[in-house]
């Protein structure tokens, strides 16, 4: 058979007619929800396919499937021969000739396809086939996965927790990583002597899966007796079951006398008094500090002495630019005021168009050190000057654009000020399309020192709307002349400033008013907008998020502890099911977090879009009524403006606490008022809602102003689960570790995680990305890792080459996923190298025999 692609390079699976049936191994994740999850697509694969193999409960599943059927038991060599049988057995042929009525039934077709519980990439079968059959045969389709599930019913975030399986071996690892939860030990020593820090240095909890044998009271047993002490511990049995799910809440003491249901997972926390209960969290108070300026690779100052100078004006001198040195930089006090006409603020986003040395640039990445400048610049030499000159003063969020404007405005983050130095003959055209991506009362200006430039900026402005204003600057600087002071003239220089009206930009919908007592969607059909308040208290304040999730203390990030609640035999009670039938609340409406997962609409799990297309009122998050929702445009094509209510909720991107509290707070009575009134409420989140999620805060929030509200949380799958099955990497192998760390975590941290665990995956790479390219290539894990950047969405890009990404600003959703695979080559060289020296002897073999014993 051949196989076309899709466009974009990709092979389509799932319908009969007209793709073609892709030779591919399938490996598909079956989550909570079973088999209703998987939609159309994924289900006609299964019901098609020549070999459906895992587990017997997962085959039950599908009794439809007409082909042969594989049960997985213990090993995995049965199912690779398998695989390679039917291959071998199938006479591809094309789609045509394939009957499309009978193609689901019809057992010849070749596909294959494994099922794997949750995702298969995690401490699945999908590390086996990519390992047996490479990363070119294998397709993963994830689901959300049970620790996911797991943690959401307990009301806790994951992303500070440590994860192990127990399945078919040792337990002593286990005890290790448990130690990590002793209020005697100390962060920085929990390795053995001379080890360095241990695993447990970068976990807060631990998620341990288990099986018959290492079942959670045997595992309690086995830590007590290895001196773990006692701690708070959950076990979550049958999640999904609507009849058998339940929730056992206690310490690890009780649990070693209590018995459960097949298949738990149990989740441990550190005991009370414990240094990691108490410490205050490492990376918030790094986030909180204020960062020095001027500090970076070259900077010959004194430590502080630019760390303090966030103000404009650094002398020319300083930077480093081309030759002749008239004309190539733009003067210090033309700079300052061009600055000036800028009006930025911290997070302001900068573009610098004919950027020549970068000294503007590099000044307003300064000033605006949670925002982001763009230098744009066609000269190669010019751009050497430019990452220098970033470099020496510390301008870490500064991004570099080589090439022809506006060509290379594509892709670039909408401007809050532009600010053009050169065109290259372009003027017009630049002007025009910098214009169009100004967001809505940014500033514009033109730097012009001849009266040719002057007036064509003049006319380009007037012809795209502006009303520009003109300054005229000549600046004499003072020489010493044998023991006198003469004033040497620099060139005039006319400053153009034109500021974008505040109406809406294109693509931005207009806001509509709704008022506070009106049903759902009273507002015009297809718009969004401020919602209204009872009448006689004023609007609403600003309602709207964008994850300052890790900008706070700790202590909030436990704020998800005390929602969702229990029966009385700890059975969860599935207030999202209910609203997902379209029952009516009897009192306070419900909150729902929903993970929208990583971009992807596909990605969306089932309870997410049933509970979207009946819960009346939607929020999501956004940065600023300036700013579109993320969250939002994932599901948008799901909801349904004119009869759901829609409402933004603002949250500034800022570390100032008594902001963020005050727009947690804002947001919290704008939800609170609709279940108050009994209207359910759905919010909307990334990723998922327990992963560096704003949702935390605002749950708290609400609990305090509508106590009766249940709330819960449905899963969405993850950044780290998507771009794991984008670059078919298993996160975890075998009796393999996996951290997660924020890149703001600190070398030090990291560097003890890459140690420790076989996999570790670090996110919000932000200033830090050539910091982490400088540690991995000096632990010789480079090869084994790998960028993946707004995964699931139409710009996804993946890369193994992460040398390359050096001086790149990192986008906001972006990661990297570091795996054991470069640590195993660097230890299979060095046997090879004590092999030829007759250092090593049979000590292999030895450990070989060892293993299969």
């Amino acid at each position: 058979m051949s196989f076309d692609q899709a466009p974009g390079g990709q092979e389509e699976i799932g319908s009969c007619d007209p793709e073609k049936i892709p030779e591919k191994i399938l490996v598909i994740g079956v989550g909570p929800d079973g088999p209703s999850a998987l939609g159309d697509r994924w289900r006609k694969a299964v019901l098609s396919a020549s070999l459906l193999a895992g587990g017997q409960y997962l085959l039950d599943m599908f009794p439809d499937a007409g082909g042969r059927r594989l049960p997985i038991r213990a090993g995995l060599g049965s199912l690779a021969a398998a695989i390679r049988e039917t291959r071998a057995e199938t006479r591809m042929g094309t789609r045509a000739e394939i009957d499309a009525e009978t193609c689901p039934a019809d057992p010849g077709n070749g596909r294959i396809v494994v099922l794997a519980s949750g995702d298969p990439g995690f401490f699945g079968v999908a590390s086996f086939l990519l390992r047996e059959f490479g990363r070119e045969q294998v397709e993963i389709v994830p689901a959300v996965s049970w620790v996911q599930l797991a943690f959401a019913r307990i009301g806790e975030t994951w992303e500070d927790a440590a994860f192990f399986s127990v399945h078919g071996r040792s337990l002593d690892e286990l005890a290790g990583l448990a130690q990590g939860l002793n209020p005697g030990l100390t962060r920085e020593t929990t390795g053995g002597p001379g080890e360095g820090p241990g695993r447990n240095a970068a976990i807060r909890k631990l998620a341990i899966l288990t099986d018959h044998k290492h079942n959670p009271a045997a595992v309690a047993s086995f830590l007590l007796s290895r001196g773990v002490p006692d701690c708070p511990a959950f076990v979550c049995e049958r999640l999904g079951s609507e009849e058998r799910e339940r929730i056992w809440e206690g310490t690890l003491r009780i649990m070693a006398q209590e018995s459960f249901d097949y298949p738990n997972i149990v989740i441990l926390k550190p005991a009370p008094g414990s240094l990691l209960s108490e410490a205050e969290d490492d990376l918030t108070a790094l986030k909180l500090s204020a960062r020095p300026v001027g500090a970076g690779p070259g900077n010959s100052a004194r430590p502080n002495e630019n760390a303090a100078r966030l103000v404009t004006g650094i002398r020319d001198e300083e930077f480093q630019f081309r030759a002749p040195r008239r004309g190539m930089i733009t003067k210090r006090e033309v700079r300052i005021l061009c600055l000036a006409s800028l009006g930025l603020r911290e997070d302001s986003v900068v573009w610098d168009v004919g950027a020549g040395s970068g000294s503007v640039a590099v000044e307003a990445a300064l000033a605006a050190p949670r925002g982001r400048a763009v230098a744009f610049e066609r000269n190669p030499e010019a751009v050497e000057h430019i990452r220098a000159n970033a470099a020496r003063f510390g301008a870490v969020n500064l991004e570099i654009r080589q090439g022809e404007a506006p060509e290379t405005f594509e892709g670039a983050p909408p401007p809050d000020a532009v600010f053009v130095g050169g065109s290259g003959g372009r003027l017009r055209e630049i002007l025009r399309t910098a214009a169009a991506r100004l967001t809505p009362g940014g500033r514009l200006t033109v730097n012009a020192a001849t009266v040719e430039t002057l007036h064509q900026t003049l006319a380009a402005l007037k012809e795209a709307g502006f009303a520009p204003e003109v300054i005229q600057v000549q600046v004499s600087r003072g020489r010493d002349l044998q023991g006198l002071t003469r004033f040497e003239a620099l060139d005039p220089v006319w400053i153009i400033t034109a500021e974008k009206g505040q109406g809406a930009a294109i693509g931005e919908v207009a806001t509509v008013e709704v008022a506070a007592r009106g049903n759902p969607g009273q507002g015009e059909a297809g718009t969004l907008g401020t919602l209204g308040t009872p009448t006689g208290t004023g609007p609403v304040g600003t309602c709207g998020i964008d994850n300052p999730g890790n900008e706070v203390e700790q202590d909030a990030m436990e704020a998800m502890g005390a929602i969702g609640a229990n029966d009385a035999n700890g059975t969860k009670v599935s207030d999202a099911a209910k609203v997902a039938k379209g029952e009516p609340a009897v009192g306070p409406g419900s909150l729902i977090g929903i993970g929208v997962g990583p971009g992807d609409p596909f990605l969306l799990t089932v309870g997410a879009r049933e509970v979207l297309s009946h819960v009346p009122v939607v929020c999501f998050p956004r940065k600023s009524s300036a700013h579109r929702s993320y969250a939002l445009s994932v599901v948008e094509d799901l909801l349904h403006p004119g009869v759901q209510e829609l409402i933004p909720l603002d949250f500034p991107m800022t570390r100032d606490r008594a902001a963020l509290t005050e727009a947690w707070r804002e947001a919290a009575r704008c939800v609170a008022e609709r279940l108050l009134r009994g209207h359910h409420c759905a919010f909307l989140t990334e990723g998922d809602p327990a992963w560096y999620s704003t949702w935390t805060y605002l749950a708290e929030e609400v609990k305090q102003l509508s106590p009766g509200s249940p709330i819960s949380v449905i899963p969405g799958i993850s950044s780290i689960s998507a771009a794991s099955a984008a670059a078919l990497l298993p996160l975890a192998v075998e009796d393999e570790g996996v951290a997660v760390l924020p890149a703001s975590a600190g070398p030090a941290r990291i560097e003890a995680a890459l140690k420790a665990f076989e996999t570790v995956v670090i996110m919000k790479l932000g200033e830090h990305l050539d910091t982490l390219i400088d540690l991995l290539d000096r632990e010789g894990l480079a090869d084994g890792a790998v960028y993946v950047e707004r995964c699931g969405t139409p710009w996804e890009y993946l890369t193994r080459d992460v040398g390359a990404l050096r001086g790149k600003k990192p986008e906001y959703f972006s990661l990297l996923v570091v795996t054991g695979a470069s640590r195993a080559q660097v230890r299979r060289r060095e046997e090879s190298r004590q092999v030829e020296h007759g250092q090593l002897g049979n000590r292999r073999e030895d450990e070989e025999r060892e293993h299969e014993s």
